[in-house]
């Protein structure tokens, strides 16, 4: 893992650094989403709601996660089983975002690296929960 420091004029450029590490920057606007849900969450239970293992020859730049539910609950995010960030989700309050903000754009993950988000429902009922991980 390691912070996107740097950025060049034009996204389809890149350049390589004195460490040898190629920066390259990509637009905000595109930023792509996945979504994913699940339902029945049990009270009290930690499932994985959204899994995404990156490929040996792929790059991901991690930049915004929305939750929702319809439960009082705990969302983490989590890179390689390690917690990256948490929010929780109240009686008034059913959606949080994460923003992963940096100067230029967002966290970038490489290396086959595991990006996962996990709820934990604290809710009176079995809960419904989604999840959208924007990455570019």
């Amino acid at each position: 893992m390691r912070e996107w420091t740097q950025a060049c004029e034009d996204a389809a450029q890149g350049f390589f650094p004195d460490d040898g590490d190629t920066i390259i920057n990509i637009p905000r606007s595109s930023t792509r989403y996945a979504e994913s849900s699940v339902s029945s969450v049990p009270i009290g239970a930690t499932v994985t709601v959204f899994s995404r293992q990156i490929q040996p020859d792929e790059y991901v730049i991690l930049r915004h996660v929305i939750v929702s539910g319809d439960c009082i609950a705990k969302f983490q995010v989590f890179i390689d089983g390690q917690p990256l960030a948490t929010k929780r989700t109240w009686w008034t309050k059913w959606n949080e975002d994460f923003w992963f903000n940096t100067d230029n754009g967002g966290i970038i993950y490489q290396n086959e690296e595991l990006i996962e988000v996990r709820v934990t429902n604290f809710g009176e009922h079995l809960g419904d929960f989604e999840v959208s991980v924007g990455t570019a």
